[in-house]
């Protein structure tokens, strides 16, 4: 069975059509996931900068790293009082409960360890990507291992270096929150995509009849 040259031009311009929307709806996806990630990113370096801050002078109030060692609830908190205020992060309780053990993430000194094996959906979180670490280098807090593409900033005391804040960085989202949001977003791209589908299906055919009887 022979197309008429109605339908010919009707699918030809279909099939351009469609490829070039799901062209967009790629490319958008990618510039959405690629713009939100740095994002993220941006709101945690400020994140970390408070964090660095507090540290300073909290060591500057007691002099060296001893008021924190092994304290797994005080660093709990500081990291909690790093969260940017009214974020959705900074309504939910602190990482470590004062008075317990510290949860599986953390890395204790000394060679100490959770009685837990990390949990690998929660690895990814700003909580267990930081490292405290003193003048010698040695881990305070936070995972032992440190990749070489670690932000390590110096905590600085009168022009003194007397510790380091490392934060691991992230590739890629892991917040519920987060994914929540970006797959929202994809529906919605994705509800776009097939209308602008669906309308050119509609027009495509009396434009191809019009373009018949034009030649």
């Amino acid at each position: 069975m022979r197309l008429s040259l109605t339908y010919k031009l009707f699918f030809t311009q279909l099939i351009a059509v469609g490829f070039a929307i799901i062209g967009m709806f790629l490319l958008i996806q990618h510039s959405f996931d690629s713009g939100f990630l740095g994002y993220v990113n941006t709101l945690e370096a400020e994140r970390f900068e408070v964090l660095a801050t507090n540290l300073e002078t909290a060591y500057e109030e007691n002099d060296d790293w001893e008021f924190l060692r092994n304290k797994y609830w005080l660093w709990g908190k500081y990291l909690a009082d790093s969260r940017p205020v009214g974020s959705p992060a900074a309504l939910r309780p602190s990482p470590i409960p004062e008075g317990h053990w510290p949860p599986r993430h953390f890395q204790p000194p000394m060679g100490k360890r959770p009685p837990h094996p990390k949990r690998p959906e929660s690895v990814h979180l700003f909580e267990h990507r930081v490292i405290l670490m003193d003048t010698t280098k040695n881990t305070l807090f936070g995972p032992p291992d440190h990749p070489q593409d670690m932000v390590i900033r110096d905590l600085m005391l009168e022009d003194e270096t007397v510790g380091y804040l490392g934060l691991i960085s992230q590739q890629y989202l892991t917040d519920d929150l987060q994914l929540r949001f970006v797959k929202e977003q994809k529906k919605t791209f994705g509800s776009i995509a097939v209308a602008m589908a669906c309308l050119t299906a509609m027009l495509s055919l009396p434009l191809a009849r019009k373009m018949r009887f034009a030649s």
